[in-house]
């Protein structure tokens, strides 16, 4: 995104998203960025199993943008409002919730009516009802975080108590030695005292 003094169009958009143009004091640019992402949002609000690349497609058409732009200003829309698939699983969940308890509540009723009628539907009904909610799973359990405890790690300067190699020898350390130390003097070499006021 572009910038200009450290914030973002994405920044200087989110506060005025649903203003109206009168009041939002954008500028031209980015007016027409927050159109996109309103367009885009609208979009998938109205069908959140709409792919992004009729999205996409649409955002290029209707405002001549490339392809990466249309597919970041819908990242930026997910960005702000979360991912809309999840609020479309919910409504799923929902509407097969509502029917199952038609379902139920008919079963009972018919079975009330005539004892000898199956309940297999019913079973069936309750079955999907559970399966919808997770109620068939076991919850999961919280953590006792009291009693955890993080690991301790063992300091030491022993080189043979790493798990380099399998087997570590007076030669590979006195390697490992002249590597560190070439790196340190040189680092030291590159240092620059600095005299101050004393």
């Amino acid at each position: 995104m572009t910038q200009q003094r450290g914030i973002t169009v994405y920044d200087r958009i989110y506060p005025h998203l649903f203003e109206s143009k009168e009041k939002n004091g954008l500028s031209e640019k980015d007016e027409e960025v927050r159109q996109r992402f309103l367009l885009a949002y609208n979009m998938k609000l109205n069908d959140p199993l709409k792919p992004d690349k009729e999205v996409a497609q649409e955002l290029q058409s209707q405002f001549g943008i490339s392809r990466s732009l249309a597919y970041l200003d819908i990242a930026n829309v997910e960005r702000l409002f979360g991912s809309f698939k999840k609020s479309h699983k919910e409504y799923i969940r929902h509407i097969v919730t509502e029917t199952q308890k038609e379902v139920i509540s008919h079963e009972l009723t018919r079975i009330r009516k005539d004892p000898s009628l199956g309940s297999k539907n019913l079973s069936y009904a309750v079955k999907v009802l559970a399966e919808a909610n997770n109620l068939d799973k076991e919850d999961m359990q919280d953590l006792p975080y009291d009693k955890l405890q993080p690991p301790i790690p063992e300091i030491t300067d022993d080189v043979t108590a790493s798990d380099l190699e399998d087997e570590v020898d007076d030669e590979s350390i006195e390697k490992l030695k002249k590597k560190y130390m070439s790196l340190v003097k040189k680092d030291s070499q590159d240092a620059e005292i600095i005299e101050g006021d004393q």
